[in-house]
């Protein structure tokens, strides 16, 4: 996911009985627990003190789109540095990049096409299996394409970056990128443009279908400015306003019901929104200055407190003039005046607060230089957290395929500086 980089593998998702879009509330929640191993498995195949600010403060000078510059998938992670792309973890798919397939790297490793290193990046998604990345203004995908993820109009891996072509030669510069669980989003010129896994209708396209292996316009949604991916549903952000589409078994589409869209349709009480990220299934958007959460909260990951999915945005008024961003399958973090914190799922340590207890508020996330100051970037893995300093990347949580750059294959309850 993107900055979700769901965000969010070796285990495999459950399909949708039928494809249809209309599944039921007990298979979707089936397919979401799924995702999460048990403690003592290798993932195969998204109270404490809590960083406190006060309300009024001004809205804050945020970008539409926030810094692609890191992402995370179910168990590896990707970053840009001066334009060019490292990533390092599992690769049993390519996911990685860098030609080959299936030996895990410890340490982060160039993405090639051919012999020459992967340049001019200016953006970055993740989904479980495959990433994708904007070089020179074209988007390019690697890695798992069992649904058409890659968009390259097959279904075959590929353990290096393969161009997406561009619907039409009317389509002008890519300027941002999201991943779900097996698709991929991509905007330009103010449309977007979805492939790879439609069983939720998480394309937009007005169509559910097992999969899609080209782009497909976004119908009834212009002039966007930011998107975002969960596993089965696509939100993006257009005149300030947020439209999602997709699953919507627990409300993640924000509309105050659980009825599954294949459209665009729009997420009630917001507007003025900059910036928006997509776990699982929950969301967390910037609106009128303050952070806002809804969708899934099994975990807490919604942030209010409670552990009762949010049909409709909820405030959380601690949050504000945030500055950085990140989802992860069922933990969402941000960073609020200089201050990252994080809440929800944290089985592994992924929040980053030296413990394996579930927080469903924000708690400060420490280690590291502590705290962990001039963070630019976040993404939230499955069970996995990573932060971008100007001149460093940091990674906590699971580490069992090496998704956090380096040392011992265990778990990281704080902050840990990615090499070796």
């Amino acid at each position: 996911m993107v900055l979700a980089s769901i965000a969010c593998s070796g285990t495999s998702r459950g399909k949708a009985p039928g494809g249809s879009l209309a599944a039921s509330e007990d298979a979707a929640a089936e397919k979401r627990d799924a995702a999460l191993p048990d403690e003592g498995d290798a993932a195969g195949a998204d109270a404490g003190d809590a960083a406190v600010t006060d309300e009024g403060d001004a809205a804050p000078a945020v970008t539409t789109q926030m810094r692609a510059t890191i992402a995370a998938g179910l168990l590896h992670t990707c970053a840009i540095s001066a334009e060019r792309v490292s990533c390092w973890g599992s690769n049993q798919l390519g996911q990685l990049g860098n030609g080959s397939e299936g030996e895990e790297r410890l340490a982060p490793v160039a993405v090639k096409r051919g012999t020459s290193e992967f340049a001019e990046v200016t953006a970055l998604a993740a989904g479980w299996n495959h990433t994708c990345a904007v070089s020179s203004g074209s988007t390019y995908c690697w890695g798992s394409n069992e649904h058409g993820q890659l968009g390259d109009g097959s279904t075959t891996n590929s353990p290096s970056p393969a161009a997406v072509p561009k619907a039409s030669s009317t389509v002008g510069v890519v300027t941002a990128i999201t991943a779900g669980t097996d698709h991929t989003c991509a905007l330009a010129d103010g449309v977007v443009r979805c492939w790879g896994r439609n069983d939720g209708g998480q394309l937009g396209n007005g169509s559910v279908s097992s999969k899609e292996t080209e782009p497909q316009r976004v119908e009834s949604l212009d002039n966007v400015t930011a998107l975002a991916a969960g596993a089965d549903h696509t939100c993006a952000v257009s005149a300030g306003v947020v439209s999602c589409w997709g699953r919507n078994d627990v409300g993640q589409l924000g509309d105050g019901s659980k009825i599954d869209r294949k459209l665009p349709g729009p997420v009630k009480n917001l507007d003025n929104v900059t910036a928006i990220v997509a776990g699982l299934a929950h969301n967390c958007a910037i609106s009128n200055g303050t952070l806002h959460c809804w969708g899934h909260n099994k975990y807490g990951q919604v942030g209010d407190g409670t552990t009762t999915d949010a049909l409709v945005p909820v405030r959380l008024g601690s949050l504000v003039t945030v500055t950085a961003l990140g989802a992860g399958t069922n933990h969402t973090c941000a960073v609020s005046k200089g201050i990252l914190s994080c809440w929800g799922f944290n089985n592994h340590g992924q929040l980053g607060d030296g413990s394996t207890n579930d927080r469903p508020s924000p708690v400060a996330v420490k280690g590291g230089p502590n705290p962990l100051y001039g963070v630019t970037a976040l993404a939230g893995g499955q069970l996995h957290t990573c932060a971008q300093l100007v001149s460093a990347v940091y990674c906590w949580g699971s580490n069992n395929t090496s998704q956090l750059g380096g040392g011992l294959p265990s778990d990281f309850t704080t902050p840990r500086l990615v090499g070796p």
